[in-house]
């Protein structure tokens, strides 16, 4: 959920519903780590835009089954959209504070191209990179590829697919992303 709370001011809560399927393991689905954050816009030239989107995890999920980390995690990033025509490229990265045994702080960083295809469907595709967030990890470099599509003025299907490029056995052979987001 995510509520305009002042101009430029977006308060945000994710409330997942995680899914764990280890090799070898029992598949486990339950809640999974709520993320809240607060998004400020502090440049705005009409198409150019900076901000910050801090973001606490709090460890909700049941880190024994897989379903979460089983510690706070703080993340404090910059990013920096531009928008022309039907066209929005945005990215930027920051910094992750990851605690917990063999965990370690690390950075992340991404970029997204989307086109607005129909006045219900918008595209993109996005390159990320993470460094190890564990100690003798991997760093790791992937991509995705997905969408928005709008039911409504009010319902939206939000949808993406990708994988790893660098090490992908050990970091990322495949995941995706599915969600139904109500606005007002």
């Amino acid at each position: 959920m995510n509520y305009g709370a002042a101009p430029n001011l977006q308060l945000h809560i994710i409330v997942p519903l995680a899914f764990d399927a280890p090799g070898g393991a029992p598949t486990q689905t339950g809640i999974g780590d709520i993320e809240l954050g607060a998004k400020y816009r502090f440049y705005n030239n009409g198409g150019l835009q900076i901000g910050s989107f801090p973001l606490i995890e709090v460890p909700t999920g049941d880190s024994k089954l897989g379903l979460g980390s089983g510690y706070t995690r703080e993340y404090v990033p910059i990013w920096i959209q531009e928008d022309f025509g039907r066209w929005t490229t945005y990215g930027g990265g920051g910094y992750w504070h990851n605690p917990g045994p063999r965990n370690q702080d690390y950075w992340f960083a991404g970029w997204l191209l989307q086109r607005q295809i129909t006045g219900d469907l918008a595209l993109g595709a996005e390159l990320f990179h993470q460094t190890a967030d564990t100690v003798g990890g991997h760093d790791t470099t992937g991509f995705n590829v997905g969408g928005i599509y709008d039911f409504t003025d009010h319902c939206h299907l939000l949808f993406s697919a990708g994988r790893g490029l660098q090490h992908p056995q050990g970091t990322n052979e495949f995941s995706y992303y599915l969600a139904i987001q109500w606005t007002n």
